[in-house]
């Protein structure tokens, strides 16, 4: 028999202990989710957790650097401030989950499903992001510089300009795509097209603010 225990990152509390034959902590982690145990604040740093599901869990400041959470679910989950630094995601499924300020440094999100995910003011920088699937993600105010993507998705680029009323806030995500394909390496012939419509749309709201200060100054 072989006991594991789930403790808090910054109290050392412990969280959930868990005892079996052959205990991981893959076990230990199912059983606290099928208990509804708060998980929030856990430390699980390179944990092995990949093919998991963990939909719907709270995970909310948790430590998860350096895990491996490839193939797992976590659709639905509270993983905001969430430390995902190097972390291995590969093909994960983070659909509708809230990564709100969430650490993803260095991350593997290759192929990873992020539809519908909170992720604003997220740190992505360096991150793996080919194949990754942004359909109706926020990523307002998130710090992209470095990150490995492919922006094929027109869509969602069209559908973030949209989605926002305010005039300065589709300037700041046109300035933000701009700087992301900027530095994607290796562009493509449709991420050079997504570039010039986005250098477009901001030369023009740039020449619109002109005149109409122009217009408030005569």
């Amino acid at each position: 028999m072989k006991t594991i225990e789930i403790k808090n990152r910054f109290t050392n509390e412990v969280l959930y202990s868990h005892r079996c034959v052959d205990n991981t902590i893959k076990i230990t982690l199912m059983a606290a989710v099928n208990s509804g145990i708060d998980l929030k604040r856990a430390d699980l740093k390179g944990a092995k957790l990949n093919l998991m599901d963990l939909s719907f869990a709270n995970l909310r400041n948790a430590d998860l650097s350096g895990a491996d959470l490839s193939c797992s679910k976590l659709k639905g989950a509270d993983l905001s401030y969430i430390d995902f630094n190097n972390t291995d995601l590969n093909s994960a499924n983070l659909s509708g989950t809230d990564l709100r300020g969430a650490d993803l440094r260095d991350a593997d999100l290759r192929h990873a499903d992020l539809n519908g995910a909170e992720l604003m003011k997220g740190c992505l920088r360096g991150a793996k992001m080919r194949g990754v699937n942004f359909t109706c993600a926020d990523l307002y105010d998130s710090d992209l510089h470095g990150a490995d993507v492919e922006l094929s998705k027109i869509e969602f680029i069209t559908e973030n300009l949209q989605v926002s009323t305010d005039e300065k806030q589709r300037q700041e995500i046109a300035f933000q795509w701009l700087s992301w394909i900027a530095e994607a390496k290796n562009r493509s012939t449709e991420e050079v097209a997504i570039y010039n419509s986005m250098l477009e749309y901001v030369n023009k709201f740039q020449e619109d603010n002109s005149k109409k200060l122009e217009q408030l100054c005569m």
